[in-house]
């Protein structure tokens, strides 16, 4: 079954512009072809044409550039790792860093995503965010994060999940 992806919008001018722009640009990419994108109030709703390990990458590509983006507009401001904890969410609703800070919590693609853009933007290393496929019935795809060092971190499990 494919999901809608919600991409929340910050709610302010400034920032939901950029994120606009940044995220346009991301979904352009040709794994995301087919992809229907609506603009609802408060969110952009990507709708994928399939559910493929591909193409979910690239939608947590299209997740870090939006951070990247915010981040860089706005050094110094901590990590979720020093605010946030983890927290399950019925649905796809993706949270970029200032929404993510804002609530104090997230599921395993908004934590990892941030992580990923803090250690670009604050400390210039080549982080990425890694998508996992458990294997067995009823499994959720995961999202990690891969170190410039090679070495993996489940941001998700240090702030809370089971």
């Amino acid at each position: 079954m494919i999901v809608p992806v919600s991409f929340i919008l910050p709610g302010n001018p400034v920032d939901d512009g950029a994120m606009v722009a940044v995220l346009m640009r991301a979904l352009a990419h040709p794994v995301l072809a087919g992809c229907r994108i609506a603009r609802e109030t408060g969110a952009i709703v990507v709708t994928p044409a399939n559910r493929t390990p591909e193409t979910l990458a690239r939608l947590i590509d299209a997740l870090v550039a939006v951070n990247i983006e915010w981040r860089a507009r706005h050094r110094g401001t901590p990590c979720c790792t020093e605010v946030c904890r983890y927290a399950a969410e019925l649905g796809e609703n993706w949270k970029p860093t200032p929404v993510l800070l804002a609530d104090k919590k997230g599921d395993c693609e908004d934590l990892s995503a941030d992580k990923t853009a803090f250690d670009r933007v604050e400390l210039g290393q080549r982080t990425n965010s890694l998508v996992t496929f458990p294997r067995g019935p009823n499994k959720l795809a995961h999202v990690k994060n891969r170190l410039q060092n090679g070495k993996k971190r489940d941001v998700s499990r240090e702030l809370g999940m089971p």
